[in-house]
């Protein structure tokens, strides 16, 4: 069993981001995602800070080597809130769809939670546009504060 604090990363199905976990342990992390029968969220910093909701649904998800030595960049100077969704590129601080500037990122993960609990669906605010999101196929979701 691995130190408290010592970070370390996650990686979920295909999409290729190494997110880096902030807080807790890799045994607690895959001993909760073995368990879990709805959304787990997740405080991650890098490459986006912020939340990852997983769902329950997903077939694999990578846990493991200690995250301190990776690069997460500085943060950007100008943010603005962003949900970055699997991609077949990874993650930067500049993913991301733009929320609705009066889009609550704490409002809008406990309605991602509650779609993908329920395997219902999602219209998301962004700042131009809307966002359909599906929670019964929805892998993950990340809510952060992007770069601008």
């Amino acid at each position: 069993m691995e130190p408290e604090g010592v970070g370390f990363f996650l990686q979920i199905e295909t999409d290729p981001t190494l997110w880096s976990v902030s807080g807790g342990t890799q045994d607690a992390l895959a001993k909760e995602l073995e368990q879990a029968s709805g959304p787990v969220a997740v405080s991650v910093s890098g490459p986006l800070a912020g939340r990852l909701l997983l769902s329950s649904r997903v077939t694999t998800a990578w846990i493991g080597a200690p995250g301190g030595s990776h690069p997460t960049g500085q943060p950007p100077a100008k943010t603005r809130p962003v949900i970055y969704l699997p991609s077949i590129t990874a993650a930067t601080m500049n993913s991301g769809y733009p929320l609705d500037p009066g889009e609550s990122l704490t409002g809008l993960e406990k309605q991602l939670s509650t779609a993908m609990a329920d395997n219902k669906r999602l219209v998301v605010k962004l700042s131009a546009g809307q966002l359909v999101l599906n929670g019964a196929t929805l892998a993950f979701a990340v809510l952060a504060q992007g770069a601008l």
